[in-house]
């Protein structure tokens, strides 16, 4: 993960990359802040090939970290 602040003062970016061979299902990310976030590219996104259409979300407690994201494939 990486996290920058590219777009304006106090707007972070998360870039988050899997180069693995298979799908991290329930995978848990600390994110720097609470907060709206918006996610920009999708390989997986069916515009490119991938068979992924959609994206939700749902607040998680936070097993102690303040901010977390879960990637869900469903």
């Amino acid at each position: 993960m990486h996290v920058g602040t590219f777009a304006a003062p106090k707007q972070d970016v998360v870039v988050i990359a899997n180069f693995a061979n298979m799908q991290r299902i329930g995978y848990e990310i600390g994110f720097p802040s609470a907060g709206e976030w918006y996610v920009h590219f999708n390989s997986d996104d069916t515009r490119y090939g991938g068979d992924y259409d959609g994206f939700g979300s749902a607040r998680v407690t936070a097993a102690g970290r303040h901010y977390r994201i879960r990637l869900l494939n469903e």
